[in-house]
């Protein structure tokens, strides 16, 4: 009779195929059958090495495991977007080119696969652009079409009334 086989054992754990030789001292062996060999310039996992578990950054030699995010550029949306609306409630131009510029890199960072916060980047992106050319548009409105003596106008008749 022979022994029976470990149910849980990986397979052809122990089984040494017909003329095949273990791996020498120090080498790796070859990949499993249905695995891709290391790519070119690239270490092959260390001997008997899992992947990652899910959620967990991946060991070099590994793509990355599912469910993990590229986060290396998410910041460039959020301080797109906060930019915009602090151009929004005080800083009007000061903060809201800035907003602009840095929602075109995390748009572009999105695009590359190393942000993955693409509505964040494109709503600041977008409230920036829209703050900045309502302050262009108000500057030409006070100084090219007379809004500056409009408001001053305001300003001494509110005076004259409360004085």
């Amino acid at each position: 009779m022979s022994t029976p086989q470990d149910p849980f054992a990986p397979p052809g754990d122990g089984e040494q195929q017909p003329g095949q030789q273990p791996p020498a001292y120090g080498q790796q062996p070859p990949p499993a059958y249905g695995q891709q060999p290391p790519a070119y310039g690239q270490q092959p996992p260390a001997y008997g090495a899992q992947p990652p578990a899910y959620g967990q950054p991946a060991a070099p030699g590994y793509p990355p495991a599912y469910g993990v995010a590229p986060t290396a550029k998410n910041s460039l949306g959020v301080w797109s977007i906060v930019l915009a609306g602090v151009g929004f409630l005080c800083a009007g131009p000061f903060a809201s080119i800035p907003g602009v510029i840095l929602g075109h890199l995390a748009l572009k960072a999105n695009k590359e696969g190393l942000a993955s916060n693409y509505g964040l980047s494109m709503a600041g992106t977008i409230i920036s652009w829209v703050i900045s050319v309502g302050y262009v548009i108000l500057l030409v409105w006070l100084f090219a079409f007379g809004g500056l003596a409009w408001y001053m106008d305001m300003i001494e008749g509110s005076m004259s009334v409360a004085g």
